[in-house]
């Protein structure tokens, strides 16, 4: 074996290897529940009225430590712990004139999934200019971006390219 195929096969190993760390690392794979402890995710599958949110992207799997406001909360994957940020929607801001419609907005949220397993599926993006996971978020069949709209304290609102849910966001609705 020559010099140039020798260090062309160490290189394709370490991208191999490099793979594999990520796969298992990935939160993706397993979610740590409340105790901490690594539990088998199961394959949650989209309501069907909910046909908008992308069916080929993962589903995650996530504990719920704490609601940040109306349309963040912070989560727990794998022992380890990140701010999201829900798709395709906007409430109001705690530092604004609107601030008891972000109180009102974060208690609402806090009801639907404050100290629970929840499930998520990201449209394009990652992350947002903050760092926060994008996602849409469920709690069992509730679709928690939608329902937050649905019930008048979160509008629908567009940040390209995350536009999959949209027009469904902005059909009319009717609160409880």
């Amino acid at each position: 074996m020559n010099k140039t195929s020798r260090i062309f096969s160490i290189f394709l190993l370490f991208i191999f290897l490099v793979g594999c760390a990520l796969q298992t690392n990935s939160p993706l794979n397993s979610y740590a529940n409340n105790s901490g402890s690594q539990v088998e995710k199961p394959t949650p599958s989209i309501p069907t009225q909910f046909s908008c949110v992308p069916r080929h992207n993962p589903r995650e799997i996530a504990y719920v430590e704490k609601v940040i406001d109306g349309d963040s909360i912070l989560v727990k994957m794998n022992k380890i712990l990140y701010e999201v940020r829900y798709i395709g929607i906007n409430t109001p801001e705690f530092d604004s004139p609107q601030e008891a419609a972000a109180q009102h907005a974060t208690d609402i949220n806090r009801e639907l999934v404050e100290g629970k397993t929840i499930w998520m599926v990201k449209d394009i993006r990652e992350i947002d200019k903050y760092q926060r996971l994008l996602r849409f978020v469920f709690v069992g069949d509730t679709f928690v971006n939608y329902e937050l709209v649905r019930l008048g304290v979160a509008e629908a609102k567009d940040y390209p390219p995350d536009l999959s849910c949209q027009t469904f966001f902005k059909k009319p609705i009717h609160k409880n």
